[in-house]
């Protein structure tokens, strides 16, 4: 609870079943504000016994298909100086309540702009700001979905950080929430049809629901229709995600004139240097992607030096890991090893349980005939992904090279198991067995290979090799013959059957 000869602190959400999340976003709030009000717009699980544990006051309010009108209805309950909107899908971060309690001790401040740090499908993470946090009485809210907030007097911006976690919700409640806002938001174009923030919205459902023609088809009408200076922001983020879909479809000359068009109106803008990036390496110009991602590290550094107020959303913004693993990527199409390994290195430092770069660094290692760096590589993949098949097949490759068979047999049986493998693999597979003389099991993966490449005729002749290790001779003949039938000329299958007659022929004359 607040010292009340501090300015006063109200919490204000609106809630509709959100037991999932409501407990955790209270945890993360109540010690800190003086007065929790809840509007309750029609649940039926344990939301408002939730709310209830934690001490809320809870109202009760027909849902009238606007998220503005909700939040304005709650506004009336409030008694404190300040209003915190909080979502039941995020949380606070407790850490920056002394920053909070600064800001708020301005008596010349009205609104204060919060970073949302939005949790991402794939581990990602997405930044906008937001005025989270009001003087009451001097705001209210406008906008049935993606509301915005209309405020009188100054505003000032802190990084008093919001978790968000409703981007990252099973596909069946992904698809319900954003059938949900694009049923609001095509409500909203029918009584403005040029209203670029509601088209940015509506655009990004579609750009996430991967329809990505129909992104492009209506970015390519507003981009001609509707002046950009009426929502920069708007208007650069539709861009973007054009960009990002046509990127998607391989259509680089298409993505690359959205890029264009959006750094002309916001040079700094860090998603489209990203994803001029990927279009470049897509383009196979390694060099110029290199240019354009080394752009995105800059711009991703400047904020990070001096974190700067923006409309824009930022889907990158946690993705540095992500861009250095990108140019290794190029280093390496390029043939320069030692850059390659300096980015994964760097994407390594930014983020120690990266285990994509992990592994291509081992990769990098292996190739050099490095194999004690590239089983720590491996090794480290293996500790956050036990099941990460090419780290289990490159450890059975370093334990070979270092011939230690009984080692490189044990990552062989728990790979044997595995059916859903790509093909080649199984190929190095049965090589690796030959090797260490594990015949059984060698046969167990070229007959996986071949049930994909059933044409691969030196496959056929090393299952009837492995036969013949194993003194299973009949099974090898037939193996030999069953190849020079399909393929007459095979020469390798011929040697091996004369061979292998000599040899029993030899045999039973010693007998």
């Amino acid at each position: 609870m607040a010292d009340k000869s501090e300015p006063t602190i109200s919490l204000c959400m609106i809630v509709k079943n959100e037991e999932h999340f409501l407990g955790q976003c209270l945890e993360s709030i109540h010690e800190f504000v003086d007065e929790m009000i809840i509007v309750d717009t029609g649940s039926t699980d344990r939301t408002v016994e939730i709310a209830g544990e934690f001490g809320a006051k809870v109202y009760f309010h027909q849902w009238q298909n606007s998220f503005s009108e909700a939040r304005n209805f709650s506004l009336q309950f409030v008694s404190g100086d300040w209003v915190l909107q909080l979502d039941a899908d995020e949380k606070l971060e407790r850490k920056d309540i002394p920053l909070l309690n600064k800001v708020i001790s301005d008596p010349q401040t009205n609104a204060v702009f919060m970073p949302i740090l939005n949790d991402l499908p794939g581990g990602g993470i997405s930044k906008h700001y937001f005025p989270r946090l009001y003087r009451h009485g001097s705001a209210h809210y406008k906008g049935i979905v993606h509301n915005q907030l209309e405020f009188t007097g100054k505003s000032v911006t802190a990084e008093i950080r919001i978790y968000h976690y409703g981007y990252n919700l099973m596909p069946e409640q992904m698809a319900k929430k954003n059938e949900r806002s694009a049923r609001l938001l095509e409500k909203q174009l029918e009584e403005n049809p040029d209203f670029l923030f509601a088209w940015h919205n509506l655009i990004r459902i579609h750009r996430n629901e991967k329809k990505y023609d129909l992104v492009m088809q209506e970015a390519d009408a507003l981009i001609d229709r509707i002046p950009y200076d009426q929502d920069i922001a708007a208007y650069v983020m539709i861009a973007y995600d054009a960009a990002s879909c046509a990127y998607q479809k391989g259509l680089y000359q298409r993505a690359e004139k959205y890029c264009l068009n959006a750094i002309e109106k916001m040079p700094d803008y860090l998603d489209i240097y990203y994803v001029m990036g990927c279009m470049r390496m897509g383009m196979s110009r390694y060099g110029a992607a290199i240019s354009e991602f080394k752009k995105a590290l800059a711009i991703l550094e400047k904020l990070r030096q001096k974190p700067t107020l923006t409309q824009l959303k930022l889907d990158v913004f946690n993705s540095e890991h992500l861009i250095h693993k990108h140019i290794a990527g190029c280093y390496l199409s390029l043939g320069n090893k030692m850059e390659a390994q300096n980015s994964l290195e760097n994407a390594i430092k930014i983020r120690p349980e990266y285990s994509e770069a992990h592994y291509l660094l081992g990769a990098l290692f292996l190739e050099e005939n490095d194999s004690q760096p590239a089983a720590r590589e491996f090794a480290r993949v293996l500790e956050t992904n036990p099941e990460h098949i090419g780290a289990l097949v490159n450890m059975a490759v370093v334990a070979v090279r270092q011939d230690r068979f009984d080692v490189a047999k044990q990552y062989l049986l728990k790979i044997a198991s595995r059916d859903d493998i790509d093909p080649d693999i199984y190929h190095v597979l049965g090589e690796l067995c030959t090797r260490i003389k594990e015949f059984h099991l060698g046969i167990n993966f070229y007959e996986k290979y071949l049930q994909k490449r059933p044409q691969r005729f030196d496959v056929l002749n090393n299952i009837a090799s492995c036969c013949a290790q194993l003194g299973n001779y009949q099974a090898a003949i037939l193996g030999y013959q069953s190849v020079l039938e399909m393929e007459p000329g095979n020469e390798l299958a011929r040697k091996n059957l004369v061979e292998l007659g000599r040899y029993l022929q030899k045999q039973h004359c010693l007998v």
